[in-house]
């Protein structure tokens, strides 16, 4: 049985848990992943990063719900510590920032808290030696225990480029509503919307996930449990940023956060169980 959240968010003090099952986006062999990331994923297999930088939130041995909820973000790198270290955008070498949004949603006649943590950072183009912004976007809905259940990977324009569940919240539609329909893969899933890319494994208590942002074009590979085992061979370093509250709508010089689709766009076209 799951504790509630608010009971236990003190005693998240470790990077993860336990050991859980299978990742969250096998298969993948879009052209923008890496070579060697595809030859693994091509096969069905569990994927890995050779070598990546973790980025976890400062402070992250404090109780607030905004630290223990917060990702942990994972880039690839392809060895090359300097050259590959992702430009944050905002802050200092030692003070990057990841800006986070509350809001809420109503479910079911029920109110939902929702955090979106949203960070930026340069991309480097070497053939047109040009520099671009990419922007990631993560917001997660909670459900009625305080656990995150619904996770919309985003980009600046509000685009969401990868929709994952948790185990818990399938399982329940499953019951609720059968079997995945035709042309889905999960119970969860409605007729229209973006497809579920794969579940989240649910820690003994509430916790952020790990997000793994590929080298090239620094998309989204994976999105997993922290109690989930690391999907990285070797980490370069372990470094950190900050978390700045934001209020809605968001200041001129992060505007993106504007484009954030509305609180249940994605939620409607999902088949929610009644008790979520």
């Amino acid at each position: 049985m799951r504790t509630p959240f608010l009971l236990l968010c003190g005693l998240l003090t470790v990077f993860g848990c336990a050991p859980s099952a299978k990742d969250a986006a096998p298969g993948d062999t879009r052209d923008d992943v890496p070579a060697s990331t595809q030859a693994v994923n091509s096969t069905g297999g569990e994927f890995r990063f050779q070598r990546a930088l973790l980025f976890l939130p400062s402070g992250f041995e404090k109780t607030s719900p905004e630290q223990l909820l917060a990702p942990i973000i994972i880039h690839e790198t392809g060895g090359d510590y300097e050259a590959e270290r992702p430009g944050w955008i905002d802050g200092e070498e030692e003070d990057r920032l990841v800006y986070l949004l509350r809001t809420e949603v109503e479910i079911n006649g029920t109110t939902h808290p929702q955090f979106s943590y949203c960070w930026q950072y340069t991309t480097s183009a070497k053939k047109e030696e040009t520099t671009a912004h990419s922007t990631k976007i993560l917001r997660m809905t909670f459900d009625s225990d305080g656990y995150p259940a619904v996770f919309e990977v985003m980009d600046g324009e509000g685009e969401i480029s990868s929709l994952h569940i948790s185990k818990g919240l399938e399982q329940a539609a499953g019951k609720e509503y059968g079997s995945a329909l035709a042309g889905r893969s999960y119970s969860i899933e409605g007729i229209k919307g973006s497809a579920v890319a794969g579940l989240v494994d649910e820690g003994p208590i509430a916790m952020g996930p790990m997000v793994y942002v590929g080298m090239s074009q620094r998309r989204v590979m994976a999105l997993t449990c922290r109690c989930a085992p690391s999907k990285v061979r070797k980490a370069d370093d372990s470094l950190s940023y900050k978390i700045r509250l934001l209020a809605s709508p968001a200041p001129g010089s992060i505007d993106f956060l504007n484009n954030i689709p509305s609180p249940d766009r994605t939620l409607r076209t999902l088949r929610i169980p009644q008790d979520f």
